[in-house]
């Protein structure tokens, strides 16, 4: 609720700060970056990424590809997506926010040649992750950062980030 008064505050001045529009805007990337990513390919997700981590995932995929590999993603929800912790900045492109991902899918590894899962379970399983978003020059928000649930709240207690 504080990050959402404080999000309500900043669109006083800026209209891309609209929790209506972040909601969104979240979704569709959601469900985007997820689809393209089962396909093995982020091309078109690239304009809601920032270019690092495109090239990131690009990457990440290539080498999979290499190594006989393909992630399988089905049933893919998204069951909430809650800003918890926002930055207004004068200079629009240091904007951000962070946003409580949780859904559910069936996600794992197969191998390409033999179609043994090598990672992950057939079933449908509930996740928890946190995305950042950050601005672009043209005021569009852009997925900058995916952190595991255990990853984000280490980096909060480690870096004395109590507010996200």
């Amino acid at each position: 609720e504080e990050t959402r008064r404080l999000m309500a505050t900043y669109d006083d001045f800026d209209g891309f700060w609209s929790y209506d529009y972040i909601q969104q805007r979240i979704n569709e990337v959601y469900f985007t970056v997820q689809e393209c990513w089962s396909k093995g390919n982020m091309k078109n997700a690239e304009d809601m990424l920032t270019p690092a981590l495109f090239e990131k995932f690009q990457k990440y995929l290539d080498a999979q590809r290499r190594d006989g590999e393909r992630n399988i993603m089905k049933k893919i929800k998204l069951g909430s997506a809650i800003p918890v912790y926002a930055k207004d900045f004068t200079n629009n492109e240091h904007d951000y926010f962070w946003a409580k991902i949780d859904g559910s899918m069936v996600d794992y590894i197969v191998s390409e040649e033999t179609n043994e899962v090598l990672q992950g379970t057939t079933e449908e399983q509930p996740f928890t992750e946190y995305w950042k978003f950050t601005r672009r020059r043209d005021g569009t928000w852009v997925l900058a950062e995916i952190m595991q649930k255990d990853e984000f709240e280490k980096t909060r207690y480690y870096k004395g980030l109590s507010k996200i």
